[in-house]
């Protein structure tokens, strides 16, 4: 469930100046809280907190979305960006409010669960659809319809982190 303006902190969000200030501005407050219990639940999934290996290569996750030829993420790529700010914006007040490996189990969940679907599914947007599933199934059961509603965003956030799918090939300068 949500509790509503405690776990909400405004400030945190519109200092950030590339973030879409109209759309978060516009962007209930729930709609945060649900976001940041749904991080919450998916990181209670991981057990092992394991060190991430930093990918800091430049890229373009627009073309990261075409190489991978995920129609999803394309066709609504400013909507899942917009979601991904909001994402990165919650993790950094998360991080630093007590829960500083939270980042690091998301990652490693949605990693983890799309190695084992890569084992048996080879179309991208099928794999993507197979992770919000399975993510759905595993978390607890005290998350909201709403909250829950973010698993594709939450998704889209580790894609564009780099830790599922294929970057589009580098070209040295």
């Amino acid at each position: 469930g949500i509790s509503g303006n405690t776990i909400v902190n405004g400030e945190a969000i519109t200092h950030h100046h590339h973030y879409h200030n109209n759309f978060l501005n516009s962007l209930p407050s729930s709609k945060i809280g649900a976001i940041q219990e749904l991080l919450e639940g998916i990181a209670d999934m991981e057990d092992k907190i394991l060190p991430i290996p930093t990918d800091i290569t430049p890229y373009d996750v627009m073309k990261k979305v075409s190489h991978n030829s995920l129609r999803n993420y394309s066709m609504y790529y400013d909507q899942y960006m917009d979601f991904r700010n909001i994402i990165v914006a919650r993790l950094d007040f998360l991080s630093s409010n007590g829960q500083p490996t939270i980042k690091n189990k998301i990652l490693n969940t949605v990693k983890r669960i799309y190695m084992h679907i890569c084992a048996v599914e080879s179309n991208n947007d099928t794999i993507v659809l197979k992770i919000c599933e399975k993510i759905e199934k595993g978390l607890p059961s005290n998350l909201t319809i709403d909250d829950i509603s973010y698993v594709p965003a939450v998704v889209f956030y580790v894609f564009s982190e780099c830790h599922i799918f294929e970057k589009p090939f580098q070209l040295q300068p």
